[in-house]
């Protein structure tokens, strides 16, 4: 159905610019002009999906990076170790297609269960900026809830302002899974 590959600059640095994933999207610019510093300073890895038919065209990407989250129970701040989808876009024609939760459910997710036997990791968390309908509506039906109120407001302090905490705990996954 789809290819995938680790963006690579020798391989992929000629298509990039092709990618759209809407007009003026920060997510082109992104692909584009970004992603490959990003993953060569080690700030997160970034996967690209190609049709079995025309390994040019980029369908949609997806980044990944390790964090932690602060959060204070009990006047006691506690480290909970995450992975974060740092961005995720698909093609402006293929949206709606549920092409997204397939990246999340085929590629993203195994990569993340294979990495929580190795490390600790409790749950994957992305930042969606509020007035994104279609980003909070991909996020929730993927299975992620927004954080609640108080932890929200410990993260927009160290995070973006404009954006809500989207989680979805690693227990709920292995849960549902079995």
């Amino acid at each position: 159905m789809f290819s995938e590959e680790r963006l690579s600059i020798e391989k992929h640095f000629d298509i990039v610019g092709n990618f759209n994933c809407g007009p003026d999207n920060p997510l082109n610019n992104f692909l584009m002009s970004e992603a490959f510093d990003y993953d060569k300073k080690r700030y997160g890895n970034t996967y690209v999906l190609f049709s079995e038919t025309d390994p040019t065209e980029i369908l949609g990407f997806y980044t990944l990076k390790t964090s932690a989250i602060q959060v204070e129970e009990n006047n006691e701040f506690n480290s909970i170790p995450v992975i974060e989808i740092a961005r995720i876009a698909i093609a402006f024609d293929l949206q709606g297609s549920g092409i997204g939760g397939y990246i999340f459910h085929d590629k993203i997710l195994p990569k993340i269960l294979e990495v929580s036997q190795i490390v600790a990791v409790s749950a994957i968390i992305a930042f969606v900026e509020h007035d994104d309908e279609n980003a909070v509506k991909f996020y929730k039906k993927i299975g992620f809830v927004k954080a609640e109120d108080e932890v929200q407001k410990q993260i927009a302090e160290t995070f973006n302002e404009e954006c809500d905490l989207y989680v979805v705990s690693l227990d709920n996954i292995n849960a549902s899974s079995e």
